[in-house]
């Protein structure tokens, strides 16, 4: 499978994510801001075991947040995204008119061959047939820096947090990898 992702051709509106310690059986639009109301509060020593002080990960100031979701507390901090990075949220759009294409690396790969131009013999690895169906559709339809992640009843502890860990870990990797192609 491969993925189409188209940008947008107005301006992205901004929105902080926020990432729930539990799943909701429903996916689509909901009145959040009728039922879901966070504060912000300020860190202390005795609620946090951290200094109101303390920097996240990535050096910014931590802004911690309380809520109740469903009669139960939940406690979120702001993540804001390296330096360098930006989060956009996707969304899934039909596909446009059937048509067959060759796909390299999920792009086109639509050359134009001159009369006498060697040819290439096409390999599974360079070229393969993909059907429309092969192929999601998607559109960028806001864009953040910060991402919210909430915690079920005490606050969010950056080193265990298994999303916090995997994303300084990506991030850590896709440097490595970087630097290596350079």
């Amino acid at each position: 499978m491969s993925f189409s992702i188209t940008p947008s051709p107005t301006a992205l509106k901004t929105v902080t994510p926020n990432l729930m310690p539990f799943r909701v059986a429903y996916n689509g639009p909901a009145p959040m801001s009728t039922y879901f109301h966070p504060k912000e509060v300020e860190s202390t020593e005795e609620s946090t075991g951290e200094s109101s002080t303390d920097s996240n990960y990535f050096g910014k100031l931590k802004r911690r947040f309380i809520a109740r979701f469903r009669g139960r507390t939940v406690q979120g901090q702001d993540i804001p995204l390296p330096e360098g990075y930006a989060g956009a949220v996707l969304q899934h759009t039909s596909a446009p008119p059937k048509q067959r294409k060759n796909v390299v690396g999920g792009k086109s790969n639509r050359g134009k061959r001159t009369r006498g131009a060697p040819v290439e013999e096409e390999t599974e690895e360079m070229e393969e047939e993909v059907d429309d169906e092969d192929v999601r559709y998607l559109k960028a339809a806001a864009q953040f820096s910060t991402l919210r992640v909430w915690n079920a009843d005490y606050p969010l502890n950056e080193d265990e947090d298994v999303y916090v860990r995997g994303m300084r870990e990506w991030i850590v990797a896709a440097a490595e990898m970087s630097a290596e192609c350079v």
